[in-house]
């Protein structure tokens, strides 16, 4: 079992998908609030390699990283006053994580308080490390913190002791505050505030400000508590506030509230009860306001620059659904869903009994939206799916073709047993030889001679016929091996008999299209249409048509290309997020966990009765002209139900091939049949809108 692996502190933990699903559902719920244990709580996880497959691409752009990781701190345009290493900061929750934290002044005057991990700063040091990969990256530079210090008002110093580490927290203009910075024990925090201060002259100040000691080196102000009832330490907690010593700057000229309440005129001096403060300059409102009037300011472009980039995002999308999609769906025949029941067994004797068109196209509907079921739901499928494969027309009996399919069937089984018969004795041939000159002098002898087949065609009218022996030799060897092997769990191949039926089947779908030959997958397509029709001769019949549609998604063919690169464009389209994940990785390579889905129709993927299901909504889409591609909606609905797992635990291509092949089978069919018609109908109404 695939289990997914995190580093804390203390010990690892693991989880398997089915864990990992489970929390994603407790976290969508809100079930798990005030829970301190359980997956859903866990961060980001990684899953721990073997095989280094990211160690190459950090070698390659390490350089290119730590000079941008340099440049963050060093630049011609800044002067850097203050720099510290191992400077912890609380990256997720109570784990703390060590890097270097700057303080920059630039030519402008503004200053800038920069912290990047060490991981990013030795991150082309060590490029061969086994537990580096893309993912962990991408969280350390989501980490970065940088802070503009004119947009500071205060800042919160908290130390136990003065042998403990000091805590530092900033407080916006807008009352949001950043990460904690933790500095070792010692002078560190005196020393980053005095080059803050030293930063912030002439314009800005702190208040309260440092004092200078004795020794003419800065300190902490000595404040004492209002109480002294009873005796204490000094304070170790502070709060300092960054003022204007120049004259109040006005506020942004662009942001003009009529609503605003006219300012306070000032208070006249005999009406002043206490003296000012020799440190205050500027009037407390309009500090006040002036921030206000920023953090207005602040929200105004935040609230532009999202419309924009929605804008931005909506209008991309469109190119997207124009230059890829377009071919999709069909949005001439847009059906819905409204007082539609599944087909069941009175239902199917009635449009037996009428087989009229308006009860075809029913049927059809019926088929798409709500499946087939009922108590003989098996019975109906072997009686339904002829038609809704094709194979018979609507208003069609079938007896007299299933007469016809059987006596064609068994003609070619009596041909090919011919040809089967001398497989085998070549096979024992072969066989003998090999353990004679195994069973031979063990001295290696050299020889002239030149090995030849010695039964190698000398004559031209037998070529033919060895041409077609070695063929139909090499499919029978492939498809032994895979019949021996095919869903043998499943009672119903338990039985010889049924393997022997599949394995005949096999052979006569093979001996029909020689030249295409046997391609492992094959039976599991086929084993399906068995067990339902239970008749070889009709099983063939609707396996042909089936294989005409999944032949061009085999091998050497580019119908998978073309699913994977529609099944991309859908989810760069519907979830960003996840295409975020795959998006700098060739679209085969990060998509290759669905190259089997679209292969095999999700067979490998659900379990017999929910493929039942999933296959009748393919063939009926097909029918209605909905569209011919409904495997590619089911998978990304199938990818997009999962959205929770892979963002929260940022899956890499490799781990979503672990993920889904461990939750092969558990899957909620239902939700991803519906899901996925909601996917086609949305996309239905998107190009009607842009036609």
């Amino acid at each position: 079992m695939v289990t997914y692996r995190r580093m804390s502190g203390r010990m690892d933990q693991e989880a398997t998908a089915e864990e990992l699903v489970e929390g994603a559902h407790r976290v969508r719920n809100g079930e798990n609030s005030g829970s301190t244990s359980g997956v859903s709580s866990r961060p980001p996880l990684s899953i721990t390699r073997q095989v280094s497959s990211i160690a190459a691409s950090v070698e390659r752009n390490g350089s290119v990283s730590r000079d941008y990781v340099f440049s963050l701190h060093h630049s011609c345009k800044s002067t850097l006053l203050y720099g510290k290493n191992n400077v912890c900061v609380a990256m997720n929750g109570s784990d703390f994580a060590k890097g270097y934290m700057s303080l920059q002044k630039f030519y402008d005057g503004n200053l800038s308080l920069k912290w990047v991990p060490n991981q990013l700063m030795h991150a082309s040091s060590q490029p061969s490390s086994g537990h580096s990969n893309n993912g962990e990256f991408t969280n350390f530079w989501k980490n970065t913190i940088n802070i503009e210090m004119q947009d500071i008002i205060y800042i919160h110093l908290h130390q136990k002791d003065e042998a403990s580490p000091t805590c530092l927290t900033f407080v916006n203009c807008e009352g949001v505050q950043s990460a904690p910075f933790q500095l070792p024990a010692g002078q560190h925090s005196i020393a980053f505030l005095s080059s803050l201060e030293t930063g912030l002259a002439p314009l800005l100040r702190l208040d309260p400000p440092l004092w200078t000691g004795s020794t003419k080196e800065k300190i902490l102000p000595r404040l004492r508590k209002r109480s002294t009832a009873v005796p204490n330490p000094a304070m170790l907690d502070y709060v300092f506030r960054l003022v204007r010593t120049s004259g109040i700057e006005p506020a942004p000229e662009d942001i003009e509230d009529p609503l605003a309440p006219s300012p306070i005129p000032p208070m006249h001096d005999n009406c002043v009860s206490l003296p000012n403060s020799p440190y205050i300059v500027d009037n407390v409102d309009s500090i006040v306001n002036f921030q206000i009037g920023k953090a207005c300011q602040s929200m105004r472009h935040q609230i532009l620059a999202r419309a924009f980039y929605g804008w931005l995002t909506y209008v991309r999308h469109l190119r997207t659904i124009r230059t890829h999609l377009l071919h999709l769906v069909n949005t001439k025949t847009v059906i819905s869903d409204d007082d539609c029941d599944a087909v069941d067994d009175r239902f199917w004797k009635e449009c037996r009994a009428e087989p009229t068109k308006e009860n075809e196209e029913e049927f059809l509907r019926r088929v798409y939206w709500r499946g087939i079921e009922g108590v003989n739901s098996k019975e109906i499928r072997r009686r339904a799916w002829p038609y809704l494969l094709g194979l018979f027309e609507w208003n069609e009996h079938p007896e007299g073709k299933l007469e016809q399919f059987t006596k064609q069937y068994w003609e070619e089984i009596e041909e090919w047993r011919v040809l089967e018969a001398e497989v085998r004795r070549r096979d024992e041939e072969a066989f003998r030889a090999a353990r004679a000159r195994k069973a031979a002098s063990p001295v290696r002898e050299e020889s002239c001679e030149v090995f030849e087949d010695p039964n190698e065609p000398t004559c031209s009218q037998h070529y033919d016929r060895e041409n077609l022996i070695s063929l139909f030799r090499a499919n029978l060897h492939r498809i032994d091996k895979d019949v021996e092997r095919c869903d043998r769990n499943l009672m119903f191949f338990s039985n010889k008999d049924n393997l022997e039926s599949l394995r005949r089947v096999m052979y006569t779908y093979v001996r029909r299209n020689l030249e295409e030959g046997y391609t492992q997958g094959m039976c599991d397509l086929l084993a399906p249409l068995l067990v339902i029709f239970e008749d070889e001769a009709l099983t063939l019949e609707c396996f042909s048509i089936l294989m005409i549609r999944q032949r061009g998604k085999f091998p050497q063919r580019p119908g998978m290309s073309k699913c994977l690169l529609n099944l991309r464009s859908l989810i760069q389209v519907v979830d960003p997020q996840i295409y975020s994940l795959i998006a700098d990785i060739d679209y085969a390579q990060a998509l290759s966990f669905a190259f089997r889905w679209f292969l095999l129709d999700f067979k490998r993927e659900l379990s017999y009765e929910c493929t039942y299901k999933v296959w009748e909504v393919i063939w009926a889409a097909q029918r209605l002209q909905i569209t011919n591609d409904f495997a590619i909606f089911f998978g990304l609905a199938t990818i997009t139900n999962y959205h929770d797992v892979l963002i929260t635990n940022n899956f890499d291509y490799t781990d979503m091939i672990k993920f889904f092949n461990e939750m092969a089978e558990r899957h909620d069919c239902s939700r991803l049949l519906s899901s996925a018609r909601t996917h086609v109908k949305c996309l239905q109404n998107l190009v009607q809108h842009l036609k």
